[in-house]
């Protein structure tokens, strides 16, 4: 739905045909879920099912109005609509959708607001299941520019913090091809305390000082990193006894998602321009009368008069003029105003500015 929202609502004449396939496939997916579903949660399936699907059968059939579900056919699998590298392609994309999700989070960065880029890494042979969906994905993380890049060693692990070499590989791998990040090297006390014995305080304040990039080259290099502590003993750590990952570099956030070959990693941009900043708040606006139609009653595809929005700063007021139009056609309303020309307004906020709205 989210996806293709904006062509559900464009309604010129050109579109049509596509508008009707998308309701086509919704109509089809949504009944099929709400049967499936019904021996699960049987009172809320039949609700829905007498709203939405009581003058046919989930095969598409006609019927009585106020049919119930429970004589409607189960639905049956159709080997011609499977698309099994399509399907790995959608995982691989939604995986890191999540990923994206997971660095704003981070950074306390809302999902509506755009950010300048990313960079998707992939395991190696994934790029070319990840390139054709690249716009969609671009606009679902909503990013200005996207990159997808294949990491030899992404492991296991997705990225983050890991043990030993596989995760050193990675870090210095995402390193060298340029990734905006900071490898950081923990030491695993439980594992490394037998080996230290009465010398563990001096390895830990050694351990410490030392970079964390040469310790993970260690740790790629020879599978070991040696520490010389007092006495002239030298203590040798391995995998076990290290936790190698990395952080994202200032400006920037990152997170990783999923194991094996659907494992990727995501760098972010965080800074917002001027204009990335105007398209977050017809976002944010956006929502906030949106969720007022719907409290009022009107339907999703009704298109109203007016929408209304005062109590904005000079510098918002400016940016939402400028991008009216587009304001107008996400609201589905004829026109945008921001004077008092509705009868009932609502109190909201955006980013902690009080604000009041109105549809009508």
């Amino acid at each position: 739905v989210r996806m293709t929202r904006g062509e559900i609502w464009n309604e010129e004449d050109g579109n049509r045909d596509r508008r009707l396939a998308i309701y086509a496939v919704l109509c089809h997916v949504l009944r099929a879920l709400d049967v499936m579903m019904h021996p699960l949660c049987p009172f809320v399936t039949e609700y829905l099912w007498q709203s939405a699907f009581g003058s046919g059968d989930a095969n598409g059939g006609s019927g009585a109005v106020g049919k119930s579900i429970l004589l409607s056919a189960w639905p049956k699998r159709d080997a011609g609509m499977e698309d099994s590298s399509l399907e790995e392609s959608f995982d691989l994309m939604t995986g890191a959708i999540s990923a994206c999700g997971a660095a704003r989070m981070s950074k306390k960065l809302k999902g509506r607001w755009p950010l300048d880029e990313a960079v998707i890494c992939v395991r190696a042979g994934q790029k070319s299941r990840l390139e054709p969906l690249a716009p969609m994905l671009q606009e679902q993380i909503n990013v200005e520019r996207l990159s997808i890049v294949e990491v030899e060693h992404m492991s296991s692990s997705g990225g983050g913090a890991g043990g030993g070499e596989s995760a050193a590989r990675l870090a210095l791998e995402l390193e060298e091809i340029g990734m905006p990040l900071t490898i950081t090297a923990e030491l695993n006390g439980k594992s490394a305390g037998p080996k230290a014995k009465r010398h563990m305080p001096d390895l830990v304040k050694k351990f410490g000082e030392t970079s964390p990039k040469e310790i993970a080259e260690s740790l790629r290099r020879r599978g070991s990193h040696d520490v010389r502590v007092g006495d002239g003993v030298t203590i040798s750590l391995d995998g076990n006894d290290i936790a190698i990952g990395y952080g994202a570099a200032e400006g920037y956030a990152t997170a990783s998602r999923g194991a094996g070959a659907d494992s990727c990693a995501v760098f972010l941009t965080t800074s917002r321009n001027r204009e990335m900043t105007a398209k977050g708040l017809v976002k944010d606006a956006a929502r906030r009368l949106q969720s007022l139609r719907k409290e009022r009653g009107y339907n999703p595809t009704d298109m109203l008069e007016r929408a209304s929005i005062l109590g904005l700063t000079a510098e918002q007021k400016e940016m939402l003029e400028e991008r009216a139009g587009e304001l107008a056609f996400l609201v589905r309303v004829r026109g945008i105003n921001f004077e008092e020309t509705c009868g009932a307004y609502e109190d909201e906020d955006i980013d902690g500015q009080g604000i009041r709205v109105s549809v009508e």
